[in-house]
């Protein structure tokens, strides 16, 4: 059960999909793509594979499956669980549910819906990043399993970087830091001046810094070069990410989104053979071995909200930058991690074991979370919109004390940290106008757009 639409390539879908795929090979699986709309209806979509159906389920809150929709599934695994209740109310008791969380956030807002109907008995969460299951195991107790996503090696592979970056109108003769990603959580400001910094500091005056991803302000087809060493591909098709990638000499990771949970961009860079610069963020803590293939930037959360410390960053760019054998021996090493740890097809049959012994009546439990029961007013307290409990904190970062931020340290901004950050809950709006005001301050190009 996927509650988004059947298009696109982004990262949680693209991990929906590769998932169905994969366990396509051994069991019987349907796609449904959740919508609302009137009446309640299926229509059947052509996808290769795999069976898939777009599923109309009305309007909230009379939102229902079509009759007898989920009476030939022996097991659902549902992709979030915003719809958690409508699934179990809709379907036998014994029928077992596998929800799976992309992020503490989203675990966060959902769990206080979820625990009315989770049966512990036969149902099972799933995430692929260890900080989100341990703030669902040791706040609510809860029966987790711990399963990263993968890469298609086949597809995300080293390829001539000459060829690539001809292919995207990116210099051939540059060197570029890079980021992947959606762009709405793309600090734009602190990235490139961190970016700057490394340039100054190594002499280099060839270095161009490329944002990719997708960004509602900014629509253009081609490249958006917002500086004369900064350019934006605000649209492209996902056919063209591997080449993306290999177009980087170093992947530039800043996002410290409170809906990251696992980062598949990270592990696509490394199939590649790219070293990575990350922040130390849930999901980037589990892939990226610091010292070894890329490295880690400090972060923590004051305030309210996410800090870097930018010292440590420019510095990891500036010792890539300046150690092509440096770069060389991490992406080498960074590419055998992920064939080794990190493929979709390990990644399904770690999914195909635990769903047959879901369906067998006997699921493993890692042991994690399942000490106790929880009562509603736990759960009321973890569904509040109106603070971040500390275990999510703690989960979706890597917590400093606030007497450490200082010299060396800033506060990430971008639109998801606003939209979602409950500090900024009651001045959104203005706060989101100040903040794209300082964007066009900084980078004027955007006021054409």
């Amino acid at each position: 059960m996927w509650a988004g639409g059947s298009g696109g390539m982004a990262g949680s879908f693209r991990a929906v999909y590769e998932l169905a795929r994969q366990l396509s090979k051994g069991f019987e699986v349907t796609l449904v793509f959740l919508k609302d709309g009137e009446p309640a209806s299926t229509v059947p979509l052509d996808v290769d594979g795999f069976r898939t159906v777009e599923c109309s389920i009305g309007r909230p809150p009379e939102a229902e499956f079509p009759g007898g929709f989920l009476d030939d599934y022996d097991l659902l695994h549902i992709w979030g669980a915003s719809r958690a209740i409508l699934h179990r109310s809709q379907s036998a008791g014994a029928l077992p549910h596998c929800y799976s969380f992309h992020s503490s956030l989203e675990a966060r807002g959902i769990l206080s819906r979820l625990g009315s109907v989770f049966e512990p008995a036969v149902d099972r969460i799933t995430v692929a990043g260890r900080g989100v299951g341990d703030y669902i195991a040791s706040e609510c107790h809860l029966p987790v399993e711990v399963i990263p996503l993968g890469v298609d090696t086949d597809r995300f592979r080293p390829m001539g970087k000459e060829d690539c970056r001809e292919r995207l109108g990116i210099p051939d003769d540059a060197f570029v830091f890079g980021f992947l990603g959606r762009l709405w959580k793309f600090d734009f400001a602190l990235t490139y001046r961190a970016f700057k910094r490394v340039k100054a500091l190594s002499g280099r005056s060839d270095c161009v810094l490329v944002a990719a991803g997708q960004y509602d302000r900014l629509r253009m087809r081609g490249p958006c070069w917002l500086k004369d060493d900064f350019v934006v591909l605000p649209s492209y098709p996902h056919s063209l990410v591997p080449s993306i990638l290999n177009s980087f000499d170093v992947l530039l990771n800043t996002s410290c989104g409170v809906r990251e949970g696992f980062g598949l961009s990270v592990l696509e860079a490394m199939a590649c053979a790219v070293p990575v610069v990350s922040v130390a963020w849930d999901g980037f803590k589990d892939t990226v071995a610091n010292g070894e293939t890329g490295r880690l930037v400090d972060t923590a959360w004051h305030s309210g909200e996410p800090w870097i410390r930018t010292s440590q960053l420019v510095d990891a760019c500036t010792a890539l930058l300046k150690q092509e054998a440096l770069r060389v021996e991490m992406g080498r090493k960074a590419r055998d991690v992920v064939a080794r740890e990190f493929t979709w097809t390990l990644c399904g049959s770690r999914y195909a074991r635990l769903f047959q012994a879901m369906t067998d009546g006997a699921a493993p439990s890692s042991g994690r979370g399942a000490r106790r029961w929880y009562d509603v007013k736990t759960m009321e307290r973890l569904g509040r919109s109106d603070a971040l409990p500390g275990n999510v904190r703690r989960a979706v970062g890597n917590l400093t004390s606030s007497r450490r931020i200082g010299r060396g340290w800033e506060r990430t901004v971008s639109d998801e940290t606003i939209d979602f950050l409950p500090k900024y809950r009651l001045t959104r709006d203005s706060r989101r106008e100040e903040y794209h005001e300082k964007l066009r301050r900084e980078f004027p190009f955007l006021r054409q757009l």
